[in-house]
Formats: C-alpha cells, sequence, structure tokens
C-alpha cells in the first residue's frame, strides 16, 4: 500500500485523547496524595508539577494524534498499530 493511501484522524480528536489520558492519569491519586502529605514537597507539587504534568498529558495527546493513521478498505480497517 503507498503512503498516500493512510489517512489522518480529525484533529479534534487530540480533545478525545486529552480526555482519555487524564482519565488514564487519575490512577496516579495514591502517589499524588503521598507527595501532599510530605511538607517540603507540597509546594512544588502545586507550582511546577500541576504544569508539567499538563504539558505531559498534553503532549501525549498530540503524540497519539500524530502516529494514529488507518486505511479503510472493503473488506476492514487497518491502522499503523495493527
Amino acid at each position: 500500500m503507498k503512503a498516500s493511501d493512510w489517512s489522518r484522524i480529525s484533529p479534534i480528536s487530540v480533545l478525545y485523547f486529552f480526555i482519555r489520558n487524564i482519565n488514564q492519569a487519575l490512577n496516579l491519586w495514591p502517589a499524588l496524595a503521598g507527595a501532599l502529605a510530605i511538607p517540603a514537597t507540597r509546594e512544588w507539587v502545586f507550582e511546577i508539577g500541576v504544569a508539567g504534568f499538563g504539558l505531559l498529558i498534553l503532549a501525549a495527546a498530540l503524540i497519539n494524534y500524530w502516529f494514529l493513521v488507518f486505511i479503510l478498505t472493503m473488506k476492514k480497517f487497518r491502522s499503523v498499530r495493527d
């Protein structure tokens, strides 16, 4: 198959990936609770950690969007991950 046969998903899907990554990141709440329990780390968690975490989630959403391409044929749907 030629490279021109591959299609890209809608740019709106970045929002979907962003929300999905936030939902997956919520599983890390025990680590956040542990970091907030230590007074020395409490300050940098709110100043640096939240911004860095948001940028990391946004970067992951953009990478998911960029690398997800697919081909739709009469018989099946095939993504580059298959």
